[in-house]
């Protein structure tokens, strides 16, 4: 198994891990063919939690890739990362030597004990001071997980 870990000084945790295509046998559907099944593990301070759904496609996992690369570098334009399914966000909170990044979890990524009445809520998240290393290496984490799903059919 593969995953994708960003762990925090103050024991926040996230994993994510691409599991596979949603739709393994659909290949020329530029939509259907490159959604991916994505686990999630994570810890905050109120629990830790496992959920697992279609949440991401490949160019949107290439583009959270990107985004932790450009944050690493000290690019910030980009303060918030959302995707076409709610389930999953991300913000950059703060930066100085580390950077603190905030992820964001919805509907089918919540666990249990945490439903939510709309969407977003915006109310359960994991805070993760990082080093401008560790963001780097997680790019390149998800770059190497993304290898063995690439994006099929135009516009992938």
């Amino acid at each position: 198994m593969h995953f994708v870990v960003l762990t925090a000084q103050n024991g926040h945790r996230l994993e994510l891990e691409l599991l596979g295509y949603q739709f393994p046998t659909i290949e020329d559907d530029e939509s259907d063919s490159n959604w991916l099944n994505i686990r999630v593990s994570a810890t905050n301070d109120q629990g830790s939690w496992t959920a697992t759904d279609p949440s991401l496609g490949t160019v949107e996992v290439a583009q959270l890739a990107d985004w932790l690369k450009a944050i690493a570098d000290g690019d910030e334009a980009a303060r918030e990362l959302d995707f076409i399914e709610p389930n999953l966000a991300f913000e950059l909170a703060e930066t100085n030597e580390s950077v603190r990044l905030r992820a964001w979890f919805e509907l089918e990524l919540r666990p249990r004990w945490s439903p939510a009445d709309e969407v977003p809520a915006r109310d359960l998240c994991v805070d993760l001071e990082l080093s401008r290393d560790d963001l780097r290496a997680a790019a390149e984490s998800l770059r190497d997980e993304l290898g063995r799903f690439p994006p099929r059919a135009r516009g992938g």
